[in-house]
């Protein structure tokens, strides 16, 4: 009989393993993070086998990014390939971003974060990687409209959110951010069309699709968004419908109580 104890002993030591293989499997100096990850010393940058380096701050989590991004490729399932134009809004430090880039040298991005700790590690990874000439970054969150609205800036850099009543971390200090609407967002590319438009906003992802536009949703092939519903009540619902009016098919991948990832194509 196995106790709870036990239990929870071999889910730890099967993530483990699996952090270790990973780390080995996707970065060069995967040997050398993990030697440090297992110290809980602080991680060096991540230099991936792909060409490219995931610079990280003390409030990023590079090991859950390692995770879901590359591994698990939470925003690339029923997606081979990006070209053209793909708009990220909830960029946070790049990880979705440089997994695109380097995938098609032909890709732009345009990515949005609203977070200035996490929007300047973004920049810092755009530059650093040589992307300047690819990828725009603005500093403004993206929701129903221009203007400001307050932002939980929280240490752990993912957990960052306009939105729900309570502080979503002990830490999370309430600034003032920039923000505007996905007509805008779209507006900055004249008549272009977005191949792709990858949405992890917190909460956000409500705001954004029922204030854009029909114009603007006519000029998106594809959608990867994240949603939740701890956060905005029916945030999945809600966005289904929205997606479906505008003609897209859609798969959905819960992810926990919640929370889940919805893909949608034309």
């Amino acid at each position: 009989m196995t106790t709870s104890a036990g239990t929870s002993w071999l889910t730890g030591k099967s993530h483990a393993v699996r952090t270790f293989l990973r780390m080995r499997r996707w970065l060069r100096n995967g040997n050398e993070v993990w030697r440090r990850y297992k110290r809980s010393e602080p991680l060096p940058a991540f230099v991936f086998r792909r060409g490219f380096t995931l610079h990280h701050g003390s409030g990023d989590d590079p090991v859950d990014l390692l995770h879901r991004i590359f591994a698990d490729r939470e925003y690339r399932q029923f997606v081979a390939r990006v070209t053209g134009v793909l708009v990220d809004i909830g960029a946070n430090i790049g990880a979705a971003m440089l997994d695109w880039t380097s995938l098609s040298a032909s890709l732009e991005v345009h990515a949005y974060e609203p977070d200035p700790r996490s929007g300047a590690m973004l920049r810092h990874n755009v530059s650093a990687n040589g992307l300047t000439n690819r990828v725009r970054v603005f500093d403004e969150g993206v929701s129903r409209s221009n203007g400001t609205m307050p932002f939980w800036s929280v240490d752990l850099s993912v957990l960052g959110t306009a939105y729900g009543a309570e502080p979503p971390h002990p830490d999370a200090q309430r600034i003032e951010v920039s923000v505007i609407g996905l007509d805008d967002v779209l507006g900055r590319l004249a008549t272009r069309t977005v191949d792709l438009l990858k949405i992890d906003a917190e909460g956000a992802e409500v705001d954004i699709l029922e204030g854009a536009s029909s114009e603007s949703l006519d000029r998106v092939r594809r959608v990867i968004l994240e949603y939740h519903d701890n956060l905005v009540p029916d945030a999945g619902s809600r966005c289904r419908t929205v997606l479906g009016r505008h003609g897209f098919r859609m798969r959905e991948q819960p992810l926990a109580a919640g929370l889940g990832l919805l893909y949608g194509w034309k």
